[in-house]
């Protein structure tokens, strides 16, 4: 069950949120567009044209890029549904302790509900209170330095 859920998150819901980061320009300019810093300004906006290009290309040849922007999240949003589902009421979430699967879970988890990127994934992501509340005891029990994750309060 937990590979299934990895492969679901890596394969999906991953290049779900990378098409909603680097594909829609106003989530571009909040968070990827600033990988490109170090490159020297007059050549910048080619640099960053030919990434973008190529990126799509990718999404292309892996699937997700086939599809329209509300295809796309609606595949998104079922994965996090599942997700949220499948954790129910749990810690964590194959039980009452961390295993392998969290770490790749709260990855995801925190990457869909960052307020930083807006969309309808987003959205989606952070009105599931089980999957905010996953995250903040995440937080707490393995970046206890952190009170807060991507809006989320690390919870003691």
């Amino acid at each position: 069950m937990a590979w299934a859920f990895e492969k679901m998150a890596e394969d999906n819901l991953y290049w779900a949120s990378v098409y909603f980061r680097w594909m829609i320009d106003d989530n571009f300019r909040k968070g990827p567009v600033n990988f490109f810093k170090g490159v020297p300004a007059p050549v910048r906006p080619v640099v960053v044209s030919m990434i973008r290009r190529r990126l799509r290309k990718t999404l292309q040849g892996q699937g997700i890029g086939r599809h329209s922007a509300d295809e796309i999240t609606a595949i998104g949003i079922r994965s996090i549904d599942a997700m949220a589902a499948y954790l129910g009421d749990k810690p964590f979430f194959m039980g009452s302790a961390p295993a392998g699967i969290d770490a790749t879970m709260f990855a995801f988890a925190v990457s869909a509900i960052c307020p930083l990127f807006e969309s309808d994934l987003q959205r989606a992501a952070a009105s599931h209170d089980n999957l905010r509340r996953y995250v903040g005891r995440m937080t707490a029990r393995f970046y206890p330095e952190l009170s807060e994750i991507a809006g989320c309060q690390a919870a003691a």
